[in-house]
């Protein structure tokens, strides 16, 4: 999954992020959505390959857990697929049974909810370039807010697939790993013995990436929201880079102790889930700030509590606020204060039990950790796109929702994009 991640990533954002100011799409837009295609492909060669590998290897355990992380994942993503797709229906108010329909209900089930998204990106670029390149500008602007909607879309999946994919094979991946050093498990020689490795290497960057790219695109389709520069780029990267290695590392060396860390991540994913639940009123799919939770139906209202609890599992790796109301400065500090003791706490774990490289472990889940919260700082403090740096403390996270409302920026963009898509039906 690793290569994977990374690829789709880059292409994407060179895909959407670097769209003309005018609506045009060039020919290497529709170059990048062809090859994230051609990589969806290659990741399921990939997810194959991985679990044949703990098969031949007889770690059966670990080939059950890649299986169970795929399916769950996939499914959970096509769920959040199917809801968007519901929710762009009745906004079209279309109530047509026709092959299109058939077709994408059976990708959902298959699941290929990502590789749908991309196939239609990739399809109404093709369209708009087509449009644009007969001078025909109501059409070509119209399938470029089909490409809008699509991609926001897609980043998310993208987003949710790094992180409740990528992220736990890359667990069970160092898990395994930390057996050659115990000698519980051989290393294979030749090339393929330094598989697991290269893959790790690659989700790290992936999935910081992955991030990145989506903060970037849920900003662009704000009109409201500054871009983020290329300074702010690399800092947020590197942020999210060295969480995520603190974090898999502590997980990892955990999950190698004793199969019963699941239980802590289960009991970290509830308090999480009851924790958003009650600090960040959001409803998926809706952007009207003045709707009240209240009102919702029972359905609605258990859709909105799953789709919290998926952002509950993500936030084992980092930590990503629904919203951009106010109190992300408190959230961001309650979160990364509970990260912190749990890494401690896994560090003094591995001091206790296993002792053997401790000075190692010790470092790899604090040192990355404290890294990457100063790199946090960093670009809060000079490099978010609000036009002025933020001078002391009180005022040092009092902006950080104008960047990471991300339930709130899906909503919006989305919705962007399919008014543009009814200002363009009712002009034709």
């Amino acid at each position: 999954m690793g290569a994977q991640g990374f690829c789709l990533c880059c292409w994407q954002e060179i895909s959407f992020c670097q769209v003309a100011p005018d609506q045009t799409v060039r020919f290497y837009h529709i170059l990048g959505y062809g090859i994230a295609i051609l990589y969806l492909i290659v990741d399921l060669g990939i997810d194959i390959s991985t679990v044949v590998h703990y098969f031949v290897d007889e770690q059966d355990a670990y080939a059950s857990a890649t299986i169970v992380i795929i399916l769950v994942s996939s499914y959970v993503i096509s769920c959040v697929s199917y809801r968007m797709f519901k929710v762009d229906r009745k906004r079209e108010r279309s109530h047509m049974w026709n092959k299109n329909l058939k077709l994408r209900i059976a990708m959902h089930v298959l699941p290929l909810a990502l590789l749908l998204r991309c196939i239609d990106s990739f399809k109404y670029a093709l369209k708009s370039w087509w449009a644009g390149w007969q001078r025909n500008s109501s059409l070509r602007e119209h399938y470029y807010q089909l490409m809008l909607k699509e991609n926001v879309d897609c980043a998310l999946l993208q987003l949710f697939e790094c992180f409740l994919e990528s992220a736990p094979q890359q667990v069970l991946q160092v898990s395994y790993m930390l057996g050659w050093v115990s000698g519980e498990n051989t290393m294979r020689t030749g090339l393929s013995g330094y598989y697991p490795l290269f893959s790790a290497t690659l989700s790290f960057l992936g999935m910081a990436w992955c991030l990145k790219t989506y903060k970037n695109i849920i900003r662009k389709v704000q009109e409201d929201k500054a871009n983020i520069g290329r300074s702010g780029d690399c800092f947020i990267f590197l942020w999210q880079l060295f969480i995520t290695i603190s974090r898999i590392s502590m997980l990892s060396a955990m999950l190698y102790l004793s199969w019963y860390t699941l239980v802590a991540m289960a009991i970290h994913i509830l308090i999480m889930t009851v924790s958003m639940l009650r600090t960040e009123n959001h409803m998926f799919c809706n952007s009207d700030k003045s709707f009240d939770l209240g009102t919702a139906s029972f359905l609605e209202k258990l859709g909105n509590n799953l789709f919290t609890t998926i952002f509950a599992v993500v936030s084992i790796f980092t930590y990503i606020p629904l919203n951009d109301e106010r109190g992300t400065r408190m959230r961001y500090t309650c979160y990364y204060t509970l990260c912190f003791l749990e890494n401690l706490l896994g560090a003094g774990i591995w001091v206790w039990i296993e002792g053997t490289y401790w000075l190692l472990m010790v470092v790899l889940c604090l040192v990355p950790f404290s890294f990457g919260i100063c790199f946090m700082v960093v670009y809060y403090h000079g490099y978010h796109p609000m036009g002025h740096s933020i001078r002391n403390s009180n005022d040092l996270f009092e902006n950080v929702q104008e960047e990471n409302g991300i339930g709130d920026g899906v909503g919006r963009g989305r919705e962007n994009g399919m008014r543009g898509i009814e200002m363009q039906e009712v002009s034709t």
